[in-house]
């Protein structure tokens, strides 16, 4: 495994914040990328396959299922938490895919990997604190509160997209050891899903 394989050079790369929660990546001052302008692929629940192109942006930024989300935050039958969760809308953070969600139909790599730090999974840390130190690192372009509230999570990018997995492996390894926070296992697959 790589270790720091996800860390950017200062002398060549520069994530600069525009407004809160907006960066471009800079390469020797040339505008590479900016998070909100990636193509992702989004899908109507967890169950549809084919879904729909839509910028990443307009993914992180969509209001349009607020009241459902606040639902499945007060909701306590676990069932139903989990039938309101599966039935919103979801994307794939680090790419596009078609015509349908499998790793030999990826269109392009947003350049962005998502990883999720569950309270479950880690509760010698309050979220407020995970929120902190997200904020804190130069590699984080975006952080938020999970969809059921009880955990973050965050996208950062990545040197090697096509490495997209190792270097997974290697920001397991880097928050594991400077943290002591375990990041969720299935964030080394570049077609997971990311509900909204």
């Amino acid at each position: 495994v790589l270790k720091h394989i996800v860390s950017i050079s200062q002398r060549e790369h520069k994530v600069l914040p525009l407004q809160p929660k907006q960066f471009v990546l800079f390469l020797n001052g040339l505008k590479l990328m900016s998070i909100f302008d990636q193509y992702i692929s989004v899908y109507n629940g967890v169950t549809d396959n084919v879904g729909t192109t839509t910028l990443l942006g307009n993914f992180l930024r969509s209001k349009r299922h607020i009241s459902r989300i606040l639902d499945l935050r007060r909701e306590t039958d676990e069932r139903r938490k989990k039938a309101i969760k599966l039935s919103l809308p979801s994307g794939t953070a680090s790419g596009w895919f078609a015509p349908e969600r499998k790793i030999e139909y990826l269109q392009r790599h947003s350049g962005f990997i998502c990883i999720d730090i569950d309270g479950k999974d880690n509760p010698d840390h309050t979220m407020e604190d995970v929120r902190g130190l997200l904020v804190s690192r130069d590699d984080v372009a975006y952080a938020a509160l999970s969809v059921g509230g009880k955990g973050m999570f965050a996208l950062l990018p990545l040197a090697w997209p096509d490495r997209h997995k190792e270097q997974f492996e290697s920001l397991k390894i880097d928050f594991m050891e400077q943290y002591g926070i375990k990041l969720d296992k299935s964030c080394g697959d570049v077609t997971r899903l990311r509900v909204l």
